[in-house]
């Protein structure tokens, strides 16, 4: 039975920080920018507006999902946190991790691309 210990292993709320590094705001200039990220049947694009190396907003523009509509709560974390290295939503971890994954992609190259 060692599939099901695994498949438990992967929707451990750890897994999102350790795969995920969070940009250093500090680098960061002021603008808004956008990151799309999708696995399998998950995609989002969000869009991440940052201020005096703030995060100070953070909207989810599109999001498919199924049934991991519970991950947009970590909009919530990353701002509050003020980094990409949250824990991910229970029961929404797949979601999660895409939606995390975007904004990583949105802060990731933000020489020139803000808007």
């Amino acid at each position: 039975y060692s599939g099901a210990d695994t498949k438990n292993a992967g929707d451990a709320p750890e897994s999102a920080s350790t795969e995920l590094a969070s940009p250093d705001l500090a680098g960061i200039a002021d603008g808004t920018y956008t990151g799309s990220h999708r696995s399998g049947l998950v995609s989002a694009t969000v869009e991440i507006t940052v201020a005096d190396h703030v995060i100070t907003t953070f909207v989810i523009k599109k999001h498919r999902c199924g049934k991991g509509r519970p991950a947009e709560a970590i909009v919530g974390r990353v701002l509050e946190q003020q980094t990409l290295a949250v824990d991910v939503v229970s029961g929404a971890t797949a979601s999660s991790k895409v939606i995390l994954k975007a904004a990583g992609k949105a802060l990731a190259d933000t020489t020139g691309s803000s808007r």
